[in-house]
């Protein structure tokens, strides 16, 4: 901190000649609907001299705001025009460095609306001061895709089978619309599955989000912005898919999903509906060997198909009481059910002894799990001075869950010793969230914001696992390994930010966040009880520099918190395989990190960035064994681990007119260093060097096709006590488009080649070596057709619904992204 606070007083200190001997100005503003008084990202502001040419242009932000700079002292006309909005012209006189026109309302052009049609093109990647913003609406892939497979797409982001995400190698918590999506894990994963690729508009990439956002989640805030709609009325979209694929044995998916929309002068209300079935075949492979080759030596194989369905149901609606306060409320629910089953006959655990066959296992496998949850949003806005953008924001949030799963292993001797062994598990959670908000914002000084907000949150989880064993032809109760855990917390946080532009060329954005945590983990069966209480300050800092038009410079430092999600804490035990199982530690601490990032931006196409992370009490799972060979897998603080590296991408690059190049890589340094355990000094070390590259060509057809091809690549990657081997994929697919852009028919191919494996090792120095291969089967071939009806118009884009807290809802029971994969 004291080198962080040095660097900021010299960079202030060093802005204040910056302004001197100048003889142009910067125009600022935000461009709002007349009506609605929501932002109009994308409109065009333009400065015509007297002579009716234009100096100089640009489009505004996701929140309206524009920038216009390097413009000689005089008078010039500023044109603001937006596709469906009458043009609006106002004469400006500049004998100043910096001049706030203010707010600009345009009003809506009905007959223009009914006829337009839209052909410009949005960059890929826009490079913000705070955020990578990906726009993925017109890209072929998106079509018949769903919100996880989009995902995959972003740069930096990785995940696995278990649905959990990672922006950079570290642990995100993903939004939808500027609002949690409450899930992590498989429900995270079920809820993207479910979400059709098409109604998503952009990707935000917050790797170092601002002080008004939640400090959880070490890597960041991943926000899945979905489109809106342009006119007034009623309108919506359908879409339907069908996919499939033969491998050991033929696996398919279908699903399809319908939005309504319905704007009037006082309300605007959303229904959605999505479900989607789909199955994919897993072929799982461990090998543990203790001592050498020819000591103990266990191999096991399992293949497994995991089945699946779900629907979600979202309604909401916002209340336009007047042009300055609005209320609303949003509802969601989804119902999920899945099972993974053993399939075949070589389902098989093979134990050797000095070389020699010690037991023969065969394994019959059945999971299954059920998930239902709801979540509610109450919220409102006021705005209470439009000349000073002063805005009021309240929510209130509530979400159950129910969560439901069993498991149950039948595991026979079929050669050799061993003692036969069959058994089955239910486990039941109920999880109970309560939060409310305030956030309040206000202009200073025409180009300063300052931003300040309260919360408060608890959360509840309610975890009951029973377990039994079949001895003697019967089912007989184990109370051993039946267990109840009770998970209460509470989270209070402040904050204030403050941001603002430095002459033409500077800004700079300070913020401080506070937060308290107090945490009671009641395990009732060891009648064990854990309590935590903690506070802790984040501080971030973001300093923009833009020397010209082609030219941007952004500096930013970070700090957050990785708050153990609700089933690492959890002490169950979820089975992998017949000799593999991860169980939870209610004695977790928080991991903390900070970041810092120096990026360089050129013409929008290239992008240069310099990073540093460093985690410390980094939450991963830490494996143990016994005489038998059983792996447990346990979730402990390992250590630290620290980041170090650039990222180079190159964005829609145009090759011809009909070609667009994208292309991004990272290249980083990663070092992992356990605590010392036990009293010992010994440490465990794994360093190495972590990189990915991604690519993607797009070609632009004649009458309205389109084709991408899209491939990923991961090198090698060391990860606290696990290395993970290269990952490689490649997509493509083509597009056509027909009834006036109405319609879209796509296909699709999903990792074309069948390549993607998620695969990990262990090798510890006292002589165990372990190893876990994933083969999942992600290729297939998919057509879908989606239709577009009706007209609308965008909603008042507000700040509502943030339930930070949500994102921790986690019932994956497998192998973590932090052992299967975790790049950038």
């Amino acid at each position: 901190m004291k080198y962080l606070s040095t660097l900021l007083v010299c960079l202030i200190l060093g802005t204040g000649n910056l302004s001197a001997a100048r003889n142009t100005s910067a125009i600022r503003g935000i461009v709002v609907d007349k009506e609605t008084r929501s932002p109009l990202f994308y409109a065009t502001l333009a400065v015509r001299d007297s002579s009716n040419s234009v100096i100089t242009a640009t489009t505004a932000g996701s929140d309206g705001t524009f920038t216009l700079e390097g413009i000689p002292y005089g008078t010039y006309q500023l044109i603001a025009t937006f596709i469906g909005y009458k043009e609006q012209s106002k004469k400006i006189e500049l004998t100043s460095e910096q001049t706030d026109v203010g707010v600009i309302e345009m009003e809506e052009d009905v007959q223009t609306l009914e006829t337009a049609v839209i052909t410009a093109r949005v960059p890929v990647i826009e490079q913000k001061i705070d955020k990578i913003v990906m726009n993925v609406a017109e890209a072929v892939s998106t079509e018949g895709s769903n919100a996880l497979e989009v995902l995959r797409k972003a740069p930096g982001v990785t995940i696995d089978m278990d649905g959990n995400v990672k922006l950079n190698g570290q642990a995100v918590s993903i939004w939808i619309d500027g609002r949690p999506s409450y899930l992590s894990g498989l429900e995270l994963e079920a809820l993207l599955r479910s979400t059709d690729g098409t109604t998503i508009d952009k990707i935000e990439l917050m790797a170092h989000p601002s002080a008004r956002y939640d400090a959880e989640g070490s890597g960041g805030i991943i926000n899945i912005k979905m489109k809106k709609n342009l006119l007034k009325g009623f309108s919506g979209s359908a879409n339907g898919y069908y996919g499939g694929m033969k491998h050991k044995s033929y696996e398919q998916e279908a699903g399809g999903g319908l939005n309504m929309n319905l704007r009037t002068d006082k309300t605007n209300t959303m229904l959605n509906y999505s479900g989607r079935y789909d199955n994919i075949g897993v072929q799982l492979d461990t090998r543990t060997i203790i001592g050498n080759a020819t000591s103990f030596e266990q191999i096991s194989h399992s293949d497994f198909l995991i089945s699946s369905q779900s629907h979600t149901v979202k309604l909401a609606n916002d209340f336009f009481l007047n042009k300055k306060n609005t209320v609303g409320f949003i509802v969601t629910t989804m119902f999920r059910d899945q099972s993974q089953d053993n399939f075949g006959d070589d389902n098989l655990t093979i134990t050797k002894l000095n070389g020699n066959l010690l037991s023969s296992m065969k394994s019959i496998i059945r999971t299954n799990s059920d998930y239902d949850n709801i979540t509610t949003n109450v919220n409102y806005t006021g705005v209470f001075n439009e000349d000073k953008a002063q805005e009021l924001t309240f929510n209130a949030d509530y979400a159950y869950y129910d969560i439901m799963s069993g498991n149950f292993q039948d595991n026979s001797i079929v050669s050799g010793i061993g003692i036969n062994e069959m058994f089955r598990q239910n486990s039941q959670q109920y999880i109970n969230l309560v939060s409310g908000r305030l956030d309040y914002q206000q202009s200073f000084w025409k180009t300063g914001m300052l931003e300040a907000g309260l919360k408060w949150a608890m959360t509840q989880t309610n975890n009951d696992l029973f377990r039994e064993d079949s001895l003697s032809g019967g089912w007989v109760p184990n109370t051993s390994m039946s267990n109840e855990f009770i998970y209460t917390e509470h989270i209070a946080a402040a904050y204030a930010s403050v941001g603002r532009m430095l002459g033409n060329k500077w800004t700079l954005k300070l913020g401080l966040r506070g937060e308290y945590t107090y945490a009671l983990g009641d395990w009732i069966t060891t009648k064990k009880v854990t309590t935590k209480n903690y506070f802790n300050l984040f501080p971030t800092v973001f300093v923009g520099y833009n020397p010209s038009a082609n030219w941007r410079l952004n500096l930013s430092y970070t700090s957050r918190i990785g708050r153990p999600s609700f089933s690492q804490l959890n002490p169950f035990r979820n089975y992998i395989d017949a000799n593999s199982y991860v169980e939870g530690n209610p004695d977790l601490d928080s991991q903390l990190s900070r970041q810092m990032a120096l990026s360089v931006t050129f013409k929008n196409h290239y992008n240069l960035a310099l990073i540093y992370a460093h985690t410390r009490n980094l939450i991963m799972q830490d494996p143990y064994y016994d005489e038998t060979g059983t792996k447990i897998l346990l979730w402990e603080n390992f250590g630290n681990q620290y980041m170090l590296g650039g990222s180079l991408s190159v964005s829609e690059l145009p090759v011809t007119e009909w070609l667009y190049f994208t292309l991004s890589g990272v290249c980083v340094y990663m070092g992992n260093t356990s605590n010392p355990t036990n009293g010992q000094n010994e440490q465990y070390i794994n360093n190495g060097v972590l990189s990915s590259v991604q690519g993607q060509l797009t070609f632009l057809l004649p009458k309205d096709w389109k084709i991408e091809l899209m491939g990923v690549y991961q090198g090698k990657v060391p990860y606290g006590y696990f290395t993970v081997k290269p990952i490689f994929m490649m997509n493509g697919g083509v597009k056509k488009n027909f009834m006036n852009n109405k319609a879209t028919l796509s296909i699709n191919v999903n990792d074309i080649f069948g390549t993607f494996d998620s695969n990990l090792v262990y090798k510890s120095e006292d002589n165990v070596d372990y190893s876990i291969d994933q083969s999942i089967n992600l290729q297939k071939i998919r057509l879908s057709l989606s239709i577009r009806f009706g007209q609308g118009k965008a909603a008042r884009a507000r700040k509502v619904g943030d339930l930070e807290e949500a994102s921790r809802v986690d019932t994956s029971g497998g192998i973590s992204t932090g052992t299967t994969g975790t790049l950038p």
